[in-house]
């Protein structure tokens, strides 16, 4: 049944563009088929559940906790939703034009990554003849001291046998400054045991370099596999509003770590906006969320909306202390931010968060308002937004270094 039912809507979906008339008549001529556990009774009901193994059933089915509608209900709402798209786009759908559009896309982005390839390999071979070297360098170590010993040894016993001819011992204790340089050699000459040792700490620390670019590649790597993944079910004739961070909006002190993360660097401390764009919608409800994934020992990061001009303006700093610096944020000691009412503006109002919690936003431009909440806890906090506002973004504004936030999408709110 269930392929049947998959089949009457693939069938309704090839159907030539949109005709009320012939459509009414399809529907008025379409019969059901029987029930094969009622068989007086017909297959009108459809299971709206996509997991359900009988999605077609009759009125004397049990099938109880799902959600269902008539069979024919939902093909009307197909019809009209049909009907709805035809008047919204007048011009047909270029699909020649769009899937050629589609691999263009996809050979420029197999070809990035055939780029990011040989470049790797570029620098792991540089890498692998820097190693090659490096070791040959310890080779000639070994065979030089030993061959400063011998040498060493030899211009003394020409020397000892010099002393009865001046000329010959000059010649030879100039031969011997000439080529045995005292300067050259270490003071602290290792035994054979030691050396061993010394060689035993410079493997360890190459060793654990080389984990480290090991792991800093394959975290790389695997977090780009997560995001691909995620993106296989992409619906483009779906609107989603896509905010991510850009090099462009933030503070010079800023790493975008991807497109959605962003991190304060490890120098002096200070405040530093990263700004995600596009702007926010000014006639919609629109809810995104913000993950601390690091913040330091003091505690101090806030997240909310800012007027991307404003901050722009500030070299995306912070002026707290005033009015007018742009910014609509509570911040993890439980502080309140506003950039238009003093009274909700550096004092501690708002609940407190800390690394591993979500702090979610909605953004509601006709109740002029952003209200805060923390996942799993019962708690929310309000911040009143001017009437006229405009241009404004959702952002992140560190103090301290090694501060981590990950911005959450309105998409995972639906």
């Amino acid at each position: 049944m269930k392929i049947f039912i998959e089949n009457i809507v693939a069938a309704y979906k090839k159907k030539p563009k949109f005709d009320e008339r012939r459509n009414s008549k399809w529907l008025l001529n379409f019969s059901y088929p029987k029930c094969q556990i009622h068989p007086d009774e017909l297959l009108s009901l459809v299971c709206l559940e996509q997991q359900c193994k009988n999605m077609l059933f009759c009125c004397l089915c049990e099938h109880n906790g799902h959600n269902f509608k008539p069979l024919k209900v939902l093909l009307c709402e197909y019809e009209q939703e049909i009907n709805e798209k035809s008047k919204q786009q007048p011009k047909p759908l270029d699909k020649n034009a769009l899937i050629q559009r589609v691999m263009q896309e996809k050979n420029r982005q197999i070809q990035s990554l055939a780029n990011l390839k040989q470049v790797l390999q570029n620098k792991i071979d540089l890498l692998t003849i820097q190693t090659e070297e490096f070791f040959l360098s310890l080779v000639n170590q070994i065979q030089n001291r030993e061959e400063f010993n011998q040498d060493l040894q030899q211009y003394i016993d020409q020397i000892s046998g010099s002393v009865g001819d001046p000329k010959l011992l000059q010649d030879s204790v100039k031969d011997l400054i000439s080529n045995v340089r005292l300067d050259q050699q270490s003071d602290d000459q290792l035994s054979n045991e030691d050396a061993q040792k010394q060689l035993d700490l410079v493997m360890k620390e190459i060793d654990l370099n080389l984990q480290l670019l090991e792991s800093a590649i394959f975290q790389q790597t695997d977090q780009k596999l997560e995001e691909m993944k995620k993106k296989k079910n992409t619906n483009i004739f779906v609107k989603i509003t896509k905010f991510i961070f850009q090099p462009e909006f933030k503070h010079a002190q800023i790493d975008i770590k991807s497109s959605t993360i962003v991190k304060s660097q490890t120098q002096s401390s200070g405040y530093k906006f990263a700004v995600l764009t596009p702007q926010l919608s000014d006639s919609m409800i629109t809810q995104f969320g913000f993950k601390i994934l690091n913040v330091n020992s003091s505690n101090w990061v806030a997240v909310g909306i800012c007027q991307l001009k404003v901050v722009e303006s500030k070299q995306y700093g912070f002026q707290f202390s005033a009015l007018g610096h742009g910014a609509y944020l509570v911040s993890s000691n439980g502080g309140s931010w506003s950039s238009s009412t003093q009274a909700q503006n550096n004092v501690v109002k708002a609940f407190k968060f800390g690394k591993g919690d979500q702090i979610n936003c909605q953004y509601n431009p006709q109740a002029h308002q952003i209200m805060f909440s923390k996942t799993k806890i019962a708690q929310s906090y309000k911040i009143e937004v001017p009437k006229d506002i405009q241009g404004i973004h959702p952002c992140v504004l560190f103090y301290y270094a090694n501060d981590e936030v990950e911005f959450v999408p309105p998409e995972k709110f639906k």
